[in-house]
């Protein structure tokens, strides 16, 4: 469903033709999606949408696991990602033009994991952005040249435990002076700038205040598009100075990680959707939605199509109308804060200091805290909570908790 927008704050030069650009949201070939690729279904999986990947001029997923049979998992918090090499099959039949790899995942398997994944990539051709063997390698842009000009991307992911180091690989960091210098560096060409986003609060369906303003900032740099993932949700979208910014896709085929988990139709876990983004006369001139659905065992991407994509729009646009209004959003936010804020007061009741080097409870104990305090969700989340509770501003947001949670299995209120 394609809405027009007013032309973004672009300095380049005018088009011949209209450019399209796809993206796509979080791509993990584990468990029951990566037995169908191993069996060689790749092409069969990808099939109902295929025709929207070649239609594009450029497209682009997120690869939510490292490729490799190398490597160790590295102590983190949650679950350790990995896949086998051979899912690349998956890629490269899909056809993406570029793969994303700034993700709190991309390093689960340590320094190896993660060249190995690269190596891979190279080896059939797969352009890739946001991951690298140091920080500056993983910070780079990548640039196409259309026929209408240069589009370079960037890709950056939120600081949990795999974002690269001066000396040492993984996944450009959030780090807002950082980003903004890369946007400004990217842009001075007048090239379209898209900067993609990993990060943000996990099955919260309305973006904090902390991502709107960081996204908004981006857009100030000179970003053209702000597309973001990671949430397992799909969040909204609005135009902010005429740029589009996306505040989550969603998943796009991501076998669930947990057994307990079993398919539900209300669960936006299996749910997503693409942007497609149109270049013309040198403005992006409409984007539009594509959602797909990967139930109930993600072994095939779906199109979701008629009635259920009409729900889906009207879903998207309604969180959309939610976030743009700052006073209503914040209200979201601190029920958000209170529903989350008690699981991490725990933690802190919990952890001790120093720690027990040789105790795995105590050094994940640290770990939790470590990821509460450097990731900039958990960390908005925690200054929120606490903020609350110190100023006693802890009543009255029993609606909009319950709001949540309907939101949360697609329930809108009734007219």
């Amino acid at each position: 469903m394609p809405v027009s927008i007013q032309p973004c704050c672009l300095k380049g030069k005018m088009m011949k033709k209209k450019t399209g650009i796809l993206i796509a949201g979080d791509f993990c070939p584990i468990n029951r999606t990566e037995e169908a690729i191993l069996e060689g279904r790749s092409e069969q999986m990808i099939g109902d949408i295929k025709h929207h990947i070649e239609a594009a001029d450029i497209s682009v997923i997120n690869l939510e696991a490292p490729l490799t049979d190398r490597g160790e998992p590295i102590l983190k918090t949650g679950p350790n990602l990995i896949a086998n090499p051979e899912c690349v099959d998956f890629l490269v039949k899909s056809g993406f033009s570029l793969i994303n790899t700034a993700n709190n995942h991309i390093l689960d398997y340590g320094q190896e994991g993660l060249f190995q994944t690269l190596g891979i990539l190279d080896d059939n051709s797969l352009r890739h952005v946001g991951s690298g063997k140091n920080l500056s390698d993983a910070c780079r842009a990548e640039r196409f040249m259309t026929e209408n000009g240069g589009v370079s991307f960037l890709a950056f992911a939120e600081n949990e435990y795999t974002v690269a180091e001066a000396d040492k690989g993984g996944a450009c960091p959030v780090d807002i002076y950082e980003n903004i210098i890369a946007i400004k560096k990217a842009s001075v060409t007048g090239d379209f700038v898209i900067v993609m986003v990993h990060g943000g609060n996990e099955y919260n369906p309305i973006p904090s205040p902390g991502m709107k303003k960081r996204y908004r900032t981006y857009i100030e740099a000179g970003a053209s598009a702000v597309i973001a993932m990671h949430t397992h949700c799909p969040q909204g979208y609005e135009m902010y100075k005429g740029c589009p910014i996306v505040y989550s896709l969603g998943n796009f085929l991501f076998d669930t990680p947990y057994k307990d988990r079993e398919y539900k139709q209300d669960d936006f876990w299996w749910k997503g959707y693409m942007v497609r983004l149109e270049i013309d006369e040198g403005a992006f001139n409409s984007i539009s939605f594509i959602p797909v659905d990967f139930g109930p065992d993600g072994t095939k991407v779906n199109e979701i199509k008629g009635e259920e994509k009409e729900r889906f729009i009207e879903y998207l646009e309604y969180i959309s109308k939610i976030l743009v209004d700052d006073v209503e959003a914040m209200k979201y936010w601190k029920a958000w804060c209170l529903m989350k804020g008690e699981w991490w007061a725990g933690h802190f009741d919990k952890f001790s200091y120093p720690l027990d080097r040789n105790s795995r409870e105590s050094l994940v104990s640290g770990l939790i805290i470590r990821n509460g305090l450097t990731c900039e969700a958990h960390n908005e989340l925690l200054t929120t909570f606490w903020k609350m509770t110190a100023h006693g501003d802890t009543e009255g947001y029993t609606a909009y908790i319950d709001k949540l949670e309907n939101l949360q299995k697609g329930i809108l209120p009734k007219a």
